[in-house]
């Protein structure tokens, strides 16, 4: 099966609004770090081993972006497999092209909101080089954030997709892709 970037993305989606809700839902993360790690680790089970090899495809945490010089959370990027076997270049040497990248912002009640449109802001700059790769948004606000601060996200993201989550009363929370 040859992945492309529309399974990418409905992979993404499926994973948060399946996984990701989930395992909220059972109080699994402490703050940001636990939900990268928890996005990853299904990701990549989601996306089989055999899948991203004979795709030529790794999922990177901290992907450092050259061009913005900013890192970001997650990044799904084709490799050149020769350079890979060859083992003459470190991996970020190896590189061919930035598939899909995801940002997240877990928001306590100490985060700023302003810190969720700079990473909208980070991500939107990075559009305007590289118009190929799908971009992400995934935030968590377990406190009350501005509706000011969600209508400006949203007329913001004009290239990035926005994946957050709603609270409800009796403390669970649905996951969805807006």
């Amino acid at each position: 099966m040859i992945i492309n970037k529309n399974y990418i993305a409905k992979i993404i989606r499926t994973v948060w609004e399946k996984d990701i809700q989930k395992d909220y839902n059972k109080s699994y993360f402490l703050l940001e770090d636990s939900l990268k790690n928890s996005f990853y680790f299904h990701l990549r089970r989601r996306i089989k081993d055999a899948l991203l090899e004979d795709n030529c495809i790794r999922i990177y945490p901290e992907y450092y972006l050259r061009k913005n010089k900013k890192r970001v959370d997650i990044a799904l990027v084709k490799v050149n497999e020769y350079d890979i076997e060859r083992g003459n270049k470190h991996l970020r040497d190896c590189v061919r092209q930035v598939l899909a990248i995801i940002e997240f912002k877990y928001k306590s009640k100490t985060v700023k909101d302003s810190l969720i449109l700079e990473d909208i802001d980070k991500l939107e700059k990075y559009y305007r080089n590289n118009k190929e790769s799908i971009l992400f948004f995934a935030f968590v606000h377990e406190f009350e954030i501005e509706g000011k601060t969600i209508r400006k996200a949203k007329k913001m993201a004009k290239h990035v997709k926005l994946l957050t989550a709603r609270f409800f009363k009796n403390k669970s929370a649905k996951f969805i892709a807006l």
